[in-house]
């Protein structure tokens, strides 16, 4: 791999930064749209994570821009293994509201969440691939973040895609 540049690990990282602000917002705005108690609480805990993404990148930026080295050694939370943000019950109840009714907002929601969240990743594991030293660990580490949150997001784009066809086959009205 060629040197990179700082200035091109500049524009790594501020590209970065926006996909994060915007990740967040969205959950902010979807905060507002969801209507199952757990997936309400899931979306918080995806806030405070965005929120520190952005922090980690923003000092990112900042020491680049000062001259100074990127810390590898980033402290992070850590997301539930295997991108739980909701225990087994919680699952159930939300895919039996959205049977119910599947018009639900928090379809839609969960929906554009894993495409956003799928787009977060590929964009880090490309950036890391042109990152060289201490921005790249920096980025591997988001990546696997957002790998956790697109794991979760993942795994209900399945199930609420089949429980969507199966309810439109029966009830094309819906």
């Amino acid at each position: 791999m060629s040197k990179v540049s700082k200035s091109d690990l500049l524009l790594i990282l501020r590209d970065a930064l926006k996909l994060e602000q915007d990740g967040a917002r969205f959950f902010r705005d979807s905060l507002q749209r969801v209507e199952n108690t757990d997936a309400a609480k899931a979306i918080l805990r995806l806030i405070d994570e965005e929120e520190e993404h952005i922090r980690i990148i923003s000092r990112s930026i900042e020491v680049l821009e000062a001259g100074q080295g990127v810390n590898p050694n980033i402290s992070i939370g850590r997301a539930p293994a295997g991108g739980g943000y909701f225990d087994r019950q919680a699952q159930r109840e939300f895919l039996r509201q959205i049977e119910e009714n599947p018009t639900l907002p928090d379809l839609a929601v969960f929906e554009a969440a894993w495409r956003m969240e799928k787009e977060i990743m590929d964009f880090y594991e490309e950036a890391a691939g042109r990152a060289e030293g201490p921005v790249r660990k920096v980025l591997m580490v988001l990546y696997e973040f957002e790998k956790r949150h697109e794991t979760f997001f993942r795994a209900y784009h399945g199930d609420l895609s089949n429980l969507y066809s199966r309810v439109y086959r029966e009830h094309p009205w819906v």
